[in-house]
């Protein structure tokens, strides 16, 4: 399960444990939690154990902050890797380096089929 999150929300410790155990319930099969969000501090906070009360059963959300993701400037690398070179301008796209990322981006999706380049050009 993929959770993009923007700033703390105190309910997420109780959702995110019912969020995979209703998932794992419905799929029958292993199950996790990635939470992407665009600030560093957010994805500390995100990144915490949580004590759900059962023994043995802590959930450890894998999280995916800017601090995580590189700096994709270079237009040949955004070819190779398209997806995370919109993860790139997602994460880093206020800084000042964003136009030099966004080029990179849109360069790297240009490349793709159809679909999948207006879907990433949209998010560039």
């Amino acid at each position: 399960m993929i959770e993009a999150q923007l700033g703390r929300d105190p309910d997420k410790p109780w959702s995110w444990p019912s969020y995979l155990a209703t998932l794992r319930d419905r799929l029958r099969c292993p199950v996790l939690l990635l939470v992407v969000t665009v600030d560093d501090a957010v994805a500390r906070w995100c990144a915490r154990p949580i004590e759900t009360g059962h023994p043995g059963w802590v959930l450890t959300p894998l999280v995916v902050g800017p601090s995580h993701v590189p700096r994709v400037t270079d237009e040949a690398m955004a070819v190779r890797v398209p997806e995370l070179a919109v993860l790139s301008i997602l994460a880093h796209g206020k800084g000042d380096d964003a136009e030099d990322i966004g080029r990179a981006a849109l360069a790297g999706a240009a490349r793709l089929d159809d679909e999948r380049a207006r879907l990433y050009a949209d998010l560039v």
